[in-house]
């Protein structure tokens, strides 16, 4: 039997035929956050559960029947052998999601889950046979629906659902129908009224409530006459029937921003929640039932329905407190936050569009005033981890959208919405779901958040106990650990000066499902606040000032266990060159590209420009004395600080590491744009590309055609040096012991070009196109050629004669923006004005075309 069943089949079977099992009872309310009757698994949990009822006068065996939520994979789960129902009986099954490994005596787990918000189905296979199926109706939290009697065709709600057992409870018609407010939510420049109205229909009273609380029968009662919404408010309301058959209705939430200005870069998010998400606000942990609305350009997006919590340690001292939100899709409102919040490619720009786990981050320990307003600068984290997005490390962590937030429709300031780690974050990127990953946190004491630790720790005393000079042992761990990972993660903290990880706020975790990718060990970024010496030093680092040397994590952190043991790991594979080879080039190829000053100092300054817009207001209502002269002097501290760590770093790696130099590398291709080199990890981004690398070690050089239908590579050339293993391979390497300049020569296939290809060899020129769109491929316009130019001058005009960019820096590019703001596509003239080496003066001039 084919898995896919057309739909047109599918719901064209009509049960004619009378089944002898049914489908008789579910609930996807099974929720132990609010009071009622609560029904857990053998394992604990409560999971969604499917109850199957027998109308037969016989046992029925239905062992080997299959069991979905989907119409388009209906034998998704395959019931287990000898599994029956007694005649007149009920079978419970958990949609859990679990599968058979979680089964026991009286308890069956799906390899599925429901989501009810989503309008999933249940659909019980009896080999090709539908024996029945129905589509998910939505429930209140711990609501279920089922057939009264047994087996009919009728469907009640049961406010006291009875799984295994017989629907004898009480059973409504519904829901009253959900009020509707009209205007929506949203921004007006004016007071509105707003009025509520349900379906024609007798019985009905709407209550409702203007100060985020969830309205009750002691709630206002909604006469004839619109409600007067004069200031930012929350309206909430709900219906109630006088008919005893049917139940009160879903609530509806709008927030109405009156009069507010609001600048357009940012999000809005409006929680309301009344006096418990206020007490929450105000540092009572008490887990508030809460509604999340999302407006982007001053526009409504999505909104849902679920929980918050605390977010935060030290920071949940500070007034201005972060949360956690999580979606229940129990509550029957939403599954998820239905929007691609994360678009801007230098926050971490992601396709995802569904989340059911999102933080809102009040800046953390950095929050500005915080505890510490003579340094505080609202930033720190968000800054720290968007940068490693944005430049492709390869650590997994939060993504970051700046939110002014509102509280029961008070203003409540900048936070950071933030993207969390968890399952559904490993699920959506990497194929690898909840039960299906290792998820490992150090917090002072080791968190299991999903899984177990048992393959780290045998990870971590296999690396101790053996040499990593020996190439088994060390291909083993390579198997194992995600290399790169592991670089990345310890670079990058040790160049930022992270005091607070390796005994605090370290994350690792590794995928389990066959299917999935990311199966190796490898790091997420977890709170970075504590960094460029503007933090606590809870990792007991001898110094955390901008001439930290790379390595005092491993002198600090040495034989500490597998809970702390990542600089132990670290030490151990530095021991074989070919990792040594690796750390260092990494580190060096990053001090080259994504370290450099004027690449963080971008970001530092795209990160400063987001902020100031708002702080006034911000810092009025969470000041405490605190001025914006104040933020501003700590913003130009943290400047300082990010300037003077590219200045020590070079010499303390030499320290550390044992190694020579730095020698400054020249790398060019010839003809340019014929091909293009990558340096050790990194595809050089124009040409003559210059940086600074480590004598000691071995570095490679990598070409690629970039005309192999016109030009295929030929040689390389080394003005100081000998490359392994031939200057005709595509690949080679070499340990550097000076200076030196590197050129990748190719060759026309066809022997006419020779000549022409001399006469323009050392000619500086634009390609004829690029695309600032952020995706990360073309996305700075550079200038090719150059080797033999001793001075340059760049600038480049748009057709109203504007000079959108210039500069003397062959390696600084156009990124597409003119004055702060992206130009306009199409076609810009250049001008390049050059003096080789001969001291002939040269200039080269053209058009380029802006795409995006």
């Amino acid at each position: 039997m084919t898995r896919h069943l057309l739909s047109l089949l599918f719901l064209a079977t009509v049960f004619s035929m009378q089944a002898q099992v049914k489908i008789n009872e579910y609930s996807v309310s099974n929720s132990t956050l609010t009071t009622g009757t609560v029904f857990t698994d053998n394992t604990g949990s409560s999971p969604d559960w499917v109850e199957l009822y027998n109308a037969g006068s016989s046992p029925a065996n239905i062992g080997g029947w299959n069991l979905s939520d989907d119409p388009n994979d209906i034998v998704k789960y395959a019931l287990p052998s000898g599994t029956s129902i007694p005649a007149g009986g009920f079978l419970r099954i958990w949609c859990s999601g679990k599968g058979d490994p979680a089964n026991a005596s009286g308890h069956i787990h799906t390899n599925f889950k429901l989501t009810q918000c989503k309008g999933d189905w249940i659909i019980l296979m009896n080999g090709s046979t539908v024996a029945d199926t129905l589509r998910l109706r939505k429930t209140q939290v711990r609501h279920s629906r089922g057939r009264s009697p047994d087996g009919s065709a009728t469907w009640k709600v049961y406010t006291t659902p009875t799984p295994n057992a017989s629907n004898t409870g009480t059973a409504y018609d519904g829901y009253a129908p959900t009020p509707l407010l009209s205007p929506g939510p949203g921004f007006y420049s004016s007071g509105q009224s707003v009025s509520i109205s349900v379906p024609p229909s007798s019985g009905l009273t709407v209550y409702y409530t203007t100060d985020g609380s969830e309205p009750g029968t002691s709630s206002t009662v909604y006469g004839t006459s619109p409600v007067n919404v004069s200031a930012t408010t929350v309206l909430r309301a709900y219906a109630v029937s006088s008919n005893a058959n049917v139940l009160p209705s879903f609530m509806e939430t709008n927030t109405y921003f009156i009069n507010e200005s609001i600048n357009s870069q940012y999000g809005v998010v409006s929680i309301s929640g009344g006096t418990k998400l206020n007490q929450l606000m105000n540092g009572t942990q008490n887990n508030p039932p809460t509604h999340f609305e999302y407006f982007d350009n001053n526009a409504f997006v999505t909104e849902t329905y679920g929980l918050s919590n605390k977010h935060g340690n030290d920071s949940w001292a500070y007034d201005q407190r972060g949360i956690d939100f999580e979606t229940k899709d129990d509550y029957g409102y939403n599954y998820a936050l239905l929007n691609k919040f994360f678009t801007d490619w230098k926050m971490g720009k992601s396709k995802r569009k569904e989340f059911q786990h999102v933080i809102l981050k009040a800046a953390a320990s950095d929050n500005f005033p915080g505890d510490k307003p003579q340094v505080s600068c609202h930033m720190r984290d968000a800054f720290v981890q968007t940068y490693s997005f944005r430049k492709e490390l390869e650590i997994d962590g939060r993504r970051s959208k700046h939110v002014i937030t509102f509280v029961n429709g008070q203003y409540w300031g900048i936070y950071e919405l933030r993207e969390a780690f968890e399952t559904d974050y490993t699920d959506y990127y990497y194929d690898q779901p909840k039960d299906s990953i290792d998820n490992l946190a150090f917090w002072g004491g080791l968190q299991i958040r999903d899984g177990s630790d048992t393959g780290w720790v045998n990870l971590y005393t296999y690396v101790m106990a053996n040499a990593m000079t020996n190439a088994t042992a060390y291909n083993y761990v390579d198997s194992k650990l995600n290399f790169k990972s592991l670089i990345d993660y310890m670079v990058y903290n040790s160049y930022v000066v992270n005091s607070d990880f390796i005994n605090w706020n370290t994350a690792w975790w590794r995928g389990r499902a066959k299917l999935g990718d990311k199966k190796k060990w490898r790091y997420w970024n977890w709170d970075m606040d504590n960094v460029y010496d503007l933090g606590e030093n809870f990792s007991g680092i001898p110094t955390t000032g901008m001439d930290a040397d790379p390595c005092s994590y491993q002198n600090t952190f040495h034989n500490a266990g597998p809970n702390k043991g990542h600089p132990d790991i670290l030490e151990k594979l530095l021991t074989n060159p070919d990792f040594k080879a690796m750390y260092i080039n990494r580190y060096a190829d990053l001090l080259n590209t994504a370290f450099k000053c004027d690449s963080i100092m971008d970001h530092f300054y795209y990160f400063k420009n987001i902020l100031t817009p708002e702080m006034p207001r911000h810092i009025a209502k969470w000041g405490n004395g605190s001025t914006l002269a104040d933020w501003n002097k700590n913003m130009d501290t943290l400047q300082s600080k990010i300037t003077q760590r590219c200045s020590y770093i070079e010499q303390k790696i030499k320290d550390c590491y044992n190694v020579t130099g730095p020698y400054q590398v020249a790398v060019d291709v010839q003809p340019a744009g014929k091909g293009e080199v990558k340096l050790n990890s990194i595809w050089l981004p124009s040409y003559v590309w210059r940086g600074n690398y480590f004598g000691g070690v071995s570095m490679s050089f990598e070409q690629r055609e970039l005309d192999a239908a016109n030009y295929e590579f030929d040689h390389w050339e080394f003005k100081h040096h000998t490359p392994s293993p031939s200057t005709t391979r595509d690949t080679v390497s070499i340990s550097f012991t000076q200076a030196d300049t590197v050129i990748a020569h190719y060759k026309p296939k066809d022997k006419k070009l020779e000549e022409t290809l001399k006469e323009s060899d050392t000619d500086v020129i634009f390609p004829t196109a690029f695309t600032p769109n952020g995706d990360g491929n073309n996305d700075i316009l550079f200038a090719l050629g150059g080797l033999h130019a001793t001075s340059v001058s760049i600038e480049i005009w748009n057709r109203w004669g504007q000079l959108v960019f210039s500069t003397n820096d062959l390696s600084k590019g156009w990124d597409g923006n003119f004055n702060g703001v992206p130009a306009h596509t199409g076609v810009y003239a250049y001008l390049i004005k050059f003096t080789t080496f001969e001291g002939d003066m040269k200039r080269s001039k053209g058009n380029v075309t802006l795409l995006r």
